[in-house]
């Protein structure tokens, strides 16, 4: 996952998340939660990507991103960051 880094603090409410694009992979999932996936109180992006970044908004919180890449065989495992969002 290239960004956001994982732990950044921003006061941004308008992301960009981005990842690098993997050999094989015909879609991406990405996934926001908040707080996080762990214990979920909202599941606010849930999405299949044909390409590897997707823009959101986001209200001052703590998040969980996460992506995998899927083909028509298999899909990896997500990779998980952490992103909060302070006023």
């Amino acid at each position: 996952l290239l960004a956001p880094a994982d732990n950044v603090s921003t006061t941004q409410t308008s992301i960009n998340f981005s990842w690098d694009d993997l050999a094989e992979a015909e879609s991406y999932r990405i996934q926001v939660a908040q707080p996080d996936f762990e214990n979920p109180v909202q599941i606010l992006l849930d999405s299949t990507l044909t390409n590897s970044n997707i823009d959101a908004t986001l209200t001052p919180n703590q998040y969980q991103w996460r992506v995998s890449a899927l083909n028509s065989v298999s899909e990896t495992a997500y990779t998980i960051r952490n992103l909060t969002i302070s006023e």
